[in-house]
């Protein structure tokens, strides 16, 4: 059965502020051109890749968002719960008509 999922979405119009709540306990690892902030939460990982200037630029998932959530499997959800979930999860927010498009071919 499927119960890991993994992804990412580009940032575009983002203070690094937006982030500041989701990444209060986060590790941080420094490149020469990058830097990411990276937060462990149960069974669920998220980061956030930043320019030089501390622009975010990419946001990346990775982990059990339906175990965490629902104590499922990825099979037993229809890819509307998913996408909703993942998208109030990481933005509290609706997804429009195409992010879940995007999501949708995704999964």
């Amino acid at each position: 059965m499927i119960d890991t999922i993994k992804g990412y979405i580009r940032l575009k119009d983002y203070d690094s502020s937006c982030f500041d709540k989701l990444l209060q306990q986060s590790k941080t690892t420094i490149s020469e051109n990058t830097y990411t902030r990276t937060v462990d939460l149960k069974n669920f990982k998220i980061t956030v890749s930043y320019e030089r200037n501390h622009t975010p630029i990419k946001l990346s998932f990775n982990g059990s968002l339906p175990k965490y959530y629902y104590g499922n499997n990825l099979e037993k959800m229809s890819t509307k719960a998913i996408t909703e979930k993942v998208f109030s999860t990481l933005y509290d927010r609706s997804p429009d008509s195409d992010e879940i498009s995007t999501w949708a071919s995704s999964v």
